[in-house]
C-alpha cells in the first residue's frame, strides 16, 4: 500500500475551505441597526447633558437640519420639525 500526496490536490488548509469558513463565521455575525433620535428625544438629551443651554437648543436643532439638509443627508420632504 501506498500513499501518494499532490500539492493543492484536494488541500483546504487548516480551516477547512473558505466557503464553508464564511458560511460558520456569517451564522455567527448579526446586524443591529439603531434608529437616530427623534428630535423631541435629541432636546430631551441635549437638555439633560447641557441644562444651562436649555434655551438656546430650538435653534440648535434647526441649525442641524440647515447643515444635515445642506449636506445631502435630509430630502426636501423632510421638515425641520421631523
Amino acid at each position: 500500500m501506498s500513499i501518494e500526496w499532490h500539492a493543492g490536490a484536494g488541500s483546504a488548509g487548516a480551516y477547512g475551505s473558505s466557503q464553508a469558513v464564511k458560511e460558520v463565521l456569517g451564522s455567527l455575525l448579526s446586524a443591529v441597526t439603531l434608529e437616530s433620535p427623534t428630535d423631541q428625544e435629541q432636546h430631551l438629551i441635549m437638555q439633560g447633558l447641557f441644562p444651562d443651554l436649555a434655551c438656546l437648543l430650538p435653534c440648535a436643532m434647526v441649525m442641524l437640519h440647515l447643515v444635515r439638509r445642506a449636506a445631502g443627508q435630509l430630502t426636501l420632504h423632510q421638515s425641520v420639525t421631523e
